[in-house]
């Protein structure tokens, strides 16, 4: 054990120095920590308003790890060199020794060191005071050696520190997380702290190798202010900048192009960004365009086309050489292309020739119709990830599609007349031949090749058959059809249209067809029209020879005038000139034939005399001409007169007897109106508010009302007829014009209708039957006078021995005006808007029902051509002066109407309803209408 005072007090020093040294590094250390956060908070703050770079924050955080290194190793040295010197002043301090014993003892220390060979007694005095100094150190306490004012210092200004920079980190906690991230963690993708946050889509970016992208940002948060960019990172680190497009809203887009080599990118707006996302690079081939060539077979003629896939079907005939040509955005090694068949369901494998270092071709032939998958492989072996699908159908080889354009399927012809013939027949690819077939009803079947001479996919044909070449007669007929053949190699290509049938009839039947086809008032209107011409004549020419003579016409008026003649003079030559040369369908028009030769001859005449007439000439010797030409026209007024009283005689006659046809037509529908009413007679029949009981209600009055009008025109039509020789017609007309308000038949209708609307049908019923009994009474009281013996009397079919005492001459053309009426009314078929019975008609006069859309009216018939002359507002044209003009109206396959038909399909229908069906029928009509 050491005595030595000066060992024990220097141990002890150094004891309590290396204590009060521990102390103040660690006091360093604090005011080191207080330090390095005032610069993290000024740090922090900087990286807010100035969002520095990645490599900005690795420099200031290795320049602020440096100094607080290089301040540590300051503070560090500056308390290693804490001696035991200042060990003893600050102990003495703490004591509060005005002697420093301490102190003192540690400078005696050293001087004793310095000096040797010291007497006893000052060896004795140093060991004392050594002895003092230790006693003191010995009762030195923790206050007394650690620094507390020093620490009291350094902790409150750390204090301050840490509530400083609480203050400045603490508060924005979200953007301190962010900023602390960027600066503890520079390397790391951390983008700087902004009011903006982006959300990309995709979140997970993949690209095909050579492939495009497009990437979108929606950025949330403030509004966006400045230009949105979208950058690009490449391997090396070089980054480039693409401005972004606004898709609507804050949705902001760009597209990567043609990507070859892994990359990364962010979108960035001011000093925002968002975190760089890496683009996944997918090292797989990827068709990139398909391209399909096909040649049809050499015998359909049809060229090579070329189109990309998806543009256009993959169709193609049998034996199509198809050619599939794609390319990859990777160089290619190799490809199969898989076709399996619908109908056997075989899959065949096409390998796939290199056409190019990132192309590949395949060829087929296509034989059905198949699924085609295709793969390709790049260079490494990369098959691709989906493969190319498309769907091969097979383009048939349709036969020919020949269609019979005319005649009709059915048409009645004379025996002298062309037929016009004309087909068209298409064909996919090609038309071969065309034969045009026709025979005669007993004989064999004769072909006249009919083309075409080119190839060619449509073809049409127009001929006419000449009946009077082929020598036919009334009563056979004649059988037409086309054939026709394409280029088909298996000889299935073949069609045949349609047959038409051609019935020969005589001009007698035809004449009788076109009387039924058409109106009595065309048959009149003709000489009202040759009348009415002639006039204008003889107006224009007596207008001219008073103006002459009062000298009122200078060289331009005669001039004028002279075209004027002239013109009306053409008008009636052609008139009369196509009148004579018209086919006669009536007895009388072939007696007035010969007038109208006659008529004919004095207008040829007329136009040589015009012809010399000039403006020129004087008064006198155009008064002369012009008198030569009126005595000329005033000697055939005679015949003109004739004509007329004949056409005149004529329609009084067929005025006062149509109303005898238009009775029975009344009669029948009277007929069927009683029997819908009969199932309403019975008592156990439910009415009450039937709304088919109120329409036959409406029906009746319609009848009635056509009743009365039929009774007041035929009274007045009656009255009309003057000839003495017709007063029996006269007499028996009125006479049945009285007896039908006689018999109160109007009235019976009336409350027919009444009661029915009222839904008593049984009185509905009874007094329509009342008014059909009074109606079978009056035709049978008139059916043998003159008024009714056409008809009335025979069922309302024309009587054969009909015969009226009139002149011999128009007789026969009566009858056949009556007969021709009665036709038209039995094909429930108008008669225009002159005398003929107007529409609507119940068909057949004996049952009431209407014979529906058929009429043998439709059966087109062609004949000799006969013209129609109508006022301007029909077929015929007038010129300026009102004159009326003819047209030529033959009834062939292009005008084979000359009757206006009424338009049946606006006829409403009834329906019964359900509960008013009898009931043993329930079943058989729900069955009908599928109800059960």
């Amino acid at each position: 054990m050491n005595t030595n005072p000066v060992a024990i007090f220097q141990k002890r020093l150094a004891s309590l120095r290396r204590r009060r040294q521990a102390a103040l590094l660690a006091i360093d250390i604090l005011a080191l920590s207080g330090e390095a956060l005032m610069l993290l908070a000024i740090y922090a703050l900087a990286d807010f308003f100035l969002a520095f770079p990645p490599a900005a924050l690795v420099i200031i955080d290795a320049s602020i790890v440096v100094l607080l290194l290089l301040h540590f190793i300051l503070r560090a040295s500056r308390t290693a060199s804490y001696s035991d010197g200042k060990m003893s002043e600050d102990l003495d301090k703490a004591f509060e020794h005005r002697r420093q014993d301490i102190l003192s003892a540690y400078e005696l220390r050293k001087e004793i060191r310095s000096r040797d060979g010291d007497t006893d007694i000052r060896e004795y005095l140093v060991a004392r005071v050594m002895k003092k100094a230790s006693h003191i150190i010995e009762e030195a306490g923790f206050r007394q050696i650690m620094p507390f004012r020093e620490f009291r210092n350094v902790a409150k200004m750390f204090l301050v520190q840490v509530l400083v920079c609480a203050a400045i980190l603490g508060i924005p906690r979200h953007a301190s997380a962010i900023i602390l991230a960027r600066i503890f963690h520079p390397f790391d993708d951390n983008p700087p702290y902004s009011s903006y946050t982006f959300e990309i889509d995709p979140a997970e970016p993949e690209v095909i190798y050579g492939g495009n992208i497009e990437i979108s940002a929606t950025v949330r948060g403030a509004k966006t202010l400045s230009q949105v960019w979208l950058m690009t990172r490449d391997e090396t680190g070089m980054i480039h900048k693409a401005p972004c497009f606004r898709e609507g809203g804050n949705k902001f887009v760009q597209r990567i192009e043609k990507v070859t080599a892994p990359l990364s990118f962010c979108f960035s707006t001011g000093r925002a960004r968002s975190r760089w996302t890496n683009l996944e690079l997918l090292l797989q081939p990827q068709i990139s365009m398909a391209q399909i060539s096909l040649a049809p077979p050499a015998y359909s003629r049809l060229p090579a086309k070329t189109f990309y896939a998806g543009a256009a079907e993959l169709q193609g005939l049998p034996g199509t050489i198809a050619e599939l040509s794609i390319s990859s955005n990777r160089p290619l090694s190799h490809g199969r292309l898989s076709l399996k068949y619908k109908k056997t369901g075989a899959t065949e494998i096409i390998a796939a020739e290199k056409s190019g270092d990132k192309s590949l071709l395949f060829r087929w032939e296509i034989k059905e119709e198949a699924q085609l998958k295709a793969y390709v492989s790049d260079f490494i072996g990369t098959e691709c990830r989906e493969p190319l699908l498309m769907a091969q159908t097979l383009k048939e080889d349709a036969p020919p599609r020949i269609h019979l354009l005319s005649p009709e399927t059915f048409l009645l012809a004379t025996p002298s007349v062309k037929v016009p013939v004309s087909a068209r027949a298409e064909d996919d690819i090609g038309i071969k031949r065309i034969d045009f077939v026709r025979s005669v009803t007993g004989f064999r079947d004769r072909a006249v090749f009919a083309g075409p001479r080119e190839h060619t996919r449509s073809y049409s044909y127009e001929t006419s058959l000449d009946l009077k070449v082929l020598g036919v007669v009334p009563g056979e007929t004649i059988e037409l059809y086309f054939e026709a053949s394409d280029f088909n190699p298996s000889m299935l290509g073949y069609a045949v249209s349609d047959v038409a049938k051609i019935s020969i009839i005589s001009e007698e039947d035809y004449a009788r067809q076109l009387r039924d086809r058409t109106a009595c008032e065309q048959f009149f209107e003709r000489y009202r029209v040759m009348e009415a011409e002639l006039l204008e004549l003889k107006k224009l020419l007596s207008e001219m020879k008073q103006s002459l003579q009062k000298g009122e016409l200078d060289l331009e008026g005669k001039g004028s005038m002279i075209k004027k003649i002239k013109e009306a003079n053409d008008r009636a030559r052609n008139l009369f000139g196509g009148l004579e040369k018209d086919f006669p369908i009536y007895d009388i028009e072939k007696e007035h034939g010969g007038i109208l030769e006659e008529f004919t001859k004095l207008f040829d005449k007329n136009e040589l005399a015009i012809s010399q007439m000039k403006p020129s000439d004087s008064n006198p010797d155009l008064e002369t001409k012009i008198d030569e030409l009126l005595n000329q026209t005033e000697s055939s007024q005679g015949s003109m007169d004739e004509m007329t009283k004949d056409a005149g005689e004529l329609e009084k006659l067929v005025k006062v007897l149509r109303h005898s046809v238009k009775f029975m037509a009344l009669l029948g529908q009277q007929e069927y109106l009683a029997r819908r009413l009969q199932r309403y007679a019975s008592e156990n029949t439910p009415v009450a508010g039937s709304p088919m009981l109120k329409t036959l209600g409406i029906k009746e009055m319609e009848i009635r009302k056509e009743l009365m009008l039929l009774s007041s025109q035929l009274a007045e039509d009656a009255k009309a007829i003057t000839d003495a020789q017709y007063d029996d017609l006269k007499k028996s007309s009125l006479k049945f014009s009285r007896r039908i308000d006689e018999l109160e038949i109007p009235e019976l209708m009336r409350k027919s209708a009444e009661t029915a609307e009222s839904g008593n049908g049984e009185r509905a019923h009874h007094h329509g039957k009342l008014a059909l009994e009074k109606m079978r009474q009056i035709a049978s009281e008139f059916e043998e006078s003159e008024f009714g013996s056409c008809c009335l009397g025979n069922e309302g079919r024309f009587n054969p021995s009909f015969s009226l005492r009139t002149r011999d001459r128009i007789q026969k053309t009566l009858g056949e005006l009556l007969q021709s009426l009665i036709c038209q009314q039995k094909g429930g078929r108008g008669a225009g808007s002159g005398l003929g019975i107007g529409g609507g008609g119940l068909g057949n006069l004996n049952d009431g029902y209407s014979a529906g859309d058929y009429s043998p009216l439709k059966i087109p018939i062609i004949g000799p051509d006969r013209l129609e002359l109508s006022q301007s507002e029909n077929t015929g044209a007038s010129n300026d002066d009102g004159a009326v003009a003819a047209g030529k109206s033959g009834i062939g396959a292009e005008n084979r109407e000359l009757l206006k038909i009424d338009d049946r399909t606006k006829t409403g229908t009834e329906s019964i309803p359900l509960d008013e069906v009898p009931e043993k029928y329930i079943d058989a009509v729900k069955n009908y209408f599928g109800q059960n």
